[in-house]
């Protein structure tokens, strides 16, 4: 079965996600604004709450821009 991760996801009545990781620049942002963009498609109510550092633009640690997260309206 070549599912794409949201697909798998779904796929199992997933009510719930957690997003983490054990580094920096490894792909969290990433993914969780795919997850958001095809929750979003397939018209899920989505919940989104985070932990730690939040709302800066330049990341403390490397100096650099930091990437957006993208949350539809409503």
């Amino acid at each position: 079965m070549n599912l794409d991760l949201f697909k798998r996801i779904s796929a199992n009545s997933t009510s719930s996600l957690s997003v983490t990781g054990m580094a920096k620049n490894c792909g969290k942002t990433t993914v969780l604004n795919y997850l958001i963009r095809e929750g979003a498609a397939a018209q899920l109510v989505l919940g989104i709450t985070s932990a730690g550092r939040d709302g800066e633009k330049i990341d403390i640690v490397t100096g650099l821009p930091k990437p957006a997260i993208y949350v539809p309206q409503g």
